[in-house]
C-alpha cells in the first residue's frame, strides 16, 4: 500500500473522528467497539486470533503450531500459510456478516504473529513463537505478516499484529508484575530485532504490548518503547493495542500509579490506541480532569478507523470482500497443512530403522499422544473439519499388522486401565517387530498462564511453564522397560519446546520431533515414518542435554543462552536435523557489492532418496568475544533429486554483518569474520568457510 493511499485513508479517518462526540470516540477505543449507525460504523470486536489458522471461530484449517512452522526454516512456506489463513479469515468474516453476527473472533484484524524470542525452554508459551533466533524469527515473522496482509495496492487482506512488545518470554506466573532488567545490547540485538523488521520490512499494521515492565516502565505505557523507539526511530504508522487487561497492571501490579485516571492517561499519551479491556471507558473523565487532551484521543481513534478503511470496511470495491465461504477449510488448504507439517518434522536420531519399508512387519503403537488431539493442536486453534492422528496414519499403512494400546498417560498411568493397561502394552509390544512410542507433552502441560497440569511429576511449574525439560517419568520408564525386550523402538515426540532425551537416547533406534503438528499431523508423521516423505525439518531452538544447562528463568540476559551464546554442549543444536539422504557442499564463492555480500555454493544430493535440505549461512566474529560466538545470517530451503545438484546463491545485507555495542547501536566489529554455509551450524555439520574482513563494511557503517 503506497504512501499516498495511506495519507488519503488517514484524512478520511480524521474526517470521521471530527464528526463524533467525545463519548462516541471513546466507545471505539476498546476491543469491543460499539456501533455508531449515524457514522456508518458497525459494531466490531478487535479480538481475533490466527496463530496457525483462524482460531476460535468455527471450522478452519489448523496448521502446525508456530514453532513447528519455524522448523521448516522457510519464509516461502510462512508466506503461503499466512495467505491461506487470510483467505479463510475473509471467507468466514463475510459469512458471519451475512448471518448478522459481529462477535469476538469474527473480525478481520488478527493478533498474530507472536515474535517474542524463545530464550528459555521452560517458558510454557514458547511454542507460539518462531524459536530462539532473532534473525530466523524476523525472516518468518515478516513472511507471515505479508501473507496475512496481502499485496493489494489499495486494501489490506487482513491486519496482522506483532506481539508482545517487548522483552516477553516468561515466567508466565510473573508476566503481569515482572520488571525485566535488560541491557541496551540485548534489547536491540535480541528482543527488539524481529519487531523492528516487522515494522520496517513488513509494514505490520498493529503492535500488541506486553504485560510486563521493561527497565522500570510498563510496556503498555512505555515512552521509550512506544514513543521513542516504535514511532520515533522506526517510523511505525499503525495502531498499538494492549494485551488483554494489561492496563490494570499499571496500577495493581506495577504500582506506577494508584490513580486509574492517571493510568489511562499514561497509556494513551504514550501511544496506546486500543485497549483490550474496559479501562478506557473512563477517558472522558480523564479529559475533563486535564490528564488527556481530546486531540490525543482523536489521534488514537484515527489510527483505528484508518485500519478499518485499509481493510475495506467502508468501501464496495475491496476485492477481498468477494472471497466466498467455499474457500474456508477446503481440501487444497488442508493438504498444504499436511505438507507443512511433514516439512516441519525433525529427525533427531536414526540408526537405520527409518524409514519403515517392509510392509509385512508387525508394528506396535503406544502412548497417550498417539490419539491425544490436544497434542496436535497446540493452542489458539480453530475447529478442524477432521483429525488425522498418529494412530490413523500408521493404521492406514500397517492395516492388519498394527497393535495398539495406550499404555500410559502423559504424566502417569491411564485413568481407566492403570497398571494393568501399562503391563498389557508391554506384553503387546513383545510380539512386534517395530515399536512406535508417542511421547511428550501437550498444551495442558506447557501453555499460556494455565494450571491444568501443575505439579505433574515435578515437570510442570506455575501457570503453564515447566520446571524441568525432562520427559515425564512414566514415559521414560515405559521405554526403559521396552528396551529390555531388545525391540527396535521409534520415539515420536510431541512438544512445543525442547525436552531432554538423555534417559532414553541409548534405548531407542530413532527419535522424531513432531512438535504440535496440526489437525492432520498424524498423516504427515506417517509419511515420514514410512519413507513417503524425506524428513527436512531443522531445530529452531537448542535442545539442551539437562536442566543444569539452563540459567535463571528470571534472568533476561543472553549470557550462556541460546545457540548464539551457549557455552556448553547441546544434545541437539539449533539448525540440526537428519535426512534419509545425504548432501554434499562444494565450491563456495563470495561476491561483494555496495550493500550486500552474496554467498554461492553447489549442493549435491549424494544419497539415494530425493529430499530437501535447508541451506544455512552463519558467521562468527573471530576477534570480539562480546559478540555472539555464532549467529545465523540467512537460510534457503532447496529440493534436490537423487544425483542432482543445485547452485545456491544467498544475498546478505552488509548491515547483517554489523555487531551491536553496549549502547545497542549497530557498529562495525574490528577484525576478521568467519562466514559458513552448510546444512547446519559449522560445528555440527559439513560447512564451507571463508574469512572476510571488516573493511567490506567500513563504507556501509552507521
Amino acid at each position: 500500500m503506497n504512501k499516498e493511499i495511506k495519507q488519503n485513508y488517514n484524512l478520511r479517518a480524521m474526517e470521521m473522528v471530527n464528526s463524533m462526540t467525545l463519548t462516541e470516540k471513546v466507545s471505539q477505543l476498546r476491543n469491543h467497539s460499539k456501533a455508531l449507525p449515524k457514522h456508518g460504523i458497525h459494531e466490531y470486536n478487535w479480538w481475533n486470533e490466527c496463530l496457525h489458522g483462524v482460531a476460535r471461530a468455527g471450522l478452519a484449517t489448523v496448521f502446525p503450531q508456530a514453532i513447528a512452522m519455524a522448523a521448516t526454516f522457510s519464509d516461502e512456506i510462512l508466506f503461503r500459510v499466512g495467505d491461506i489463513i487470510s483467505t479463510e479469515a475473509r471467507a468466514k468474516h463475510h459469512e458471519f456478516i451475512r448471518q448478522r453476527s459481529r462477535k469476538m473472533y469474527q473480525g478481520l484484524n488478527f493478533w498474530s504473529p507472536n515474535i517474542n524470542i524463545y530464550r528459555d525452554p521452560r517458558w510454557g508459551r514458547g511454542h507460539e513463537s518462531y524459536g530462539e533466533c532473532p534473525v530466523l524469527t524476523s525472516k518468518l515473522g515478516v513472511a507471515f505478516i505479508k501473507g496475512l496482509q496481502g499485496d493489494d495496492e489499495k486494501f489490506l487482506k487482513t491486519c496482522a499484529c506483532s506481539k508482545h512488545f517487548a522483552v516477553h518470554s516468561g515466567p508466565e506466573s510473573e508476566r503481569h508484575s515482572i520488571d525485566v532488567s535488560v541491557s541496551k545490547k540485548d534489547l536491540a540485538e535480541t528482543y527488539l530485532y524481529a519487531f523492528k523488521s516487522s515494522v520496517i520490512d513488513a509494514d505490520v499494521e498493529a503492535i500488541m504490548t506486553a504485560y510486563n515492565m521493561v527497565n522500570g516502565e510498563s510496556c503498555c505505557a512505555s515512552k521509550s518503547l512506544l514513543v521513542d523507539t516504535l514511532r520515533g526511530e522506526w517510523g511505525f504508522e499503525g495502531h498499538v493495542v494492549s494485551d488483554c487487561g494489561g492496563l490494570f497492571d499499571i496500577m495493581l501490579k506495577h504500582k506506577v500509579t494508584y490513580n486509574p485516571l492517571k493510568a489511562v492517561a499514561l497509556a494513551i499519551n504514550n501511544g496506546l490506541d486500543l485497549e483490550c479491556g474496559q479501562f478506557y471507558a473512563i477517558l472522558p473523565i480523564a479529559v475533563k480532569r486535564g490528564y488527556v487532551s481530546e486531540s490525543t484521543i482523536d489521534k488514537a481513534l484515527s489510527r483505528l478507523l484508518s485500519a478499518k478503511i485499509k481493510m475495506g470496511m467502508f468501501d464496495d470495491d475491496c476485492k477481498y470482500n468477494k472471497i466466498p465461504y467455499s474457500e474456508n477449510c477446503k481440501k487444497e488448504h488442508e493438504d498444504y497443512a499436511i505438507d507443512v507439517a511433514s516439512k516441519s518434522i525433525v529427525l533427531l536420531k536414526n540408526d537405520g530403522v527409518l524409514p519403515i519399508t517392509d510392509k509385512d512387519v508387525k508394528i506396535g503403537l503406544f502412548g497417550h499422544n498417539a490419539t491425544n488431539e490436544l497434542a496436535y493442536l497446540g493452542n489458539y486453534f480453530g475447529t478442524p473439519s477432521s483429525f488425522e492422528t498418529l494412530f490413523d496414519g500408521v493404521a492406514r499403512r500397517a492395516k492388519d499388522n498394527i497393535v495398539y494400546a495406550e499404555g500410559f498417560g502423559l504424566a502417569g498411568l491411564t485413568k481407566k486401565g492403570g497398571k494393568t493397561e501399562y503391563i498389557n502394552a508391554l506384553e503387546k509390544a513383545s510380539s512386534c517387530d517395530y515399536v512406535i512410542v508417542a511421547t511428550g507433552l501437550d498444551s495442558s502441560l506447557e501453555g499460556e498462564a494455565g494450571d491444568a497440569g501443575a505439579g505433574a511429576e515435578g515437570i510442570v511449574g506455575k501457570q503453564g511453564d515447566r520446571e524441568s525439560i525432562a520427559l515425564p517419568n512414566i514415559q521414560t520408564q515405559f521405554i526403559d522397560d521396552l528396551a529390555k525386550s531388545g525391540k527396535k523402538v521409534i520415539v515420536v515426540n510431541f512438544s512445543g519446546g525442547a525436552v531432554s532425551f538423555a534417559p532414553i537416547e541409548n534405548h531407542v533406534s530413532a527419535i522424531v520431533q513432531v512438535w504440535y503438528p496440526g489437525a492432520k499431523g498424524g498423516e504427515a508423521i506417517a509419511r515420514i515414518l514410512f519413507g513417503e516423505v524425506n524428513p527436512s525439518g531443522k531445530l529452531p531452538l537448542t535442545f539442551y542435554a539437562d536442566d543444569k544447562d539452563l540459567g535463571d528463568f528470571y534472568d533476561y540476559s543472553m549470557t550462556n543462552r541460546t545457540y548464539r551464546y551457549f557455552e556448553g554442549k547441546p544434545a541437539y543444536p539449533f539448525g540440526y536435523g537428519l535426512s534419509y539422504t545425504s548432501f554434499d557442499y562444494k565450491d563456495m564463492t563470495v561476491d561483494v557489492n555496495d550493500d550486500s555480500v552474496i554467498i554461492n555454493t553447489t549442493v549435491t544430493n549424494t544419497g539415494d532418496i530425493d529430499g530437501d535440505d535447508v541451506v544455512q549461512v552463519y558467521m562468527d566474529y573471530k576477534g570480539d568475544k562480546t559478540q555472539p560466538k555464532i549467529k545465523l545470517l540467512a537460510t534457503k530451503r532447496v529440493a534436490i533429486k537423487v544425483g542432482e545438484r543445485a547452485k545456491v546463491s544467498i544475498s546478505i545485507k552488509k548491515e547483517q554483518l554489523l555487531g551491536f555495542n553496549t549502547e545497542g547501536h549497530q557498529v562495525v566489529v574490528k577484525g576478521e569474520y568467519g562466514v559458513y554455509i552448510g546444512g547446519g551450524q559449522p560445528k555440527y555439520s559439513e560447512c564451507l568457510m571463508t574469512v572476510i574482513d571488516e573493511e567490506i563494511l567500513i563504507n556501509n557503517s552507521n
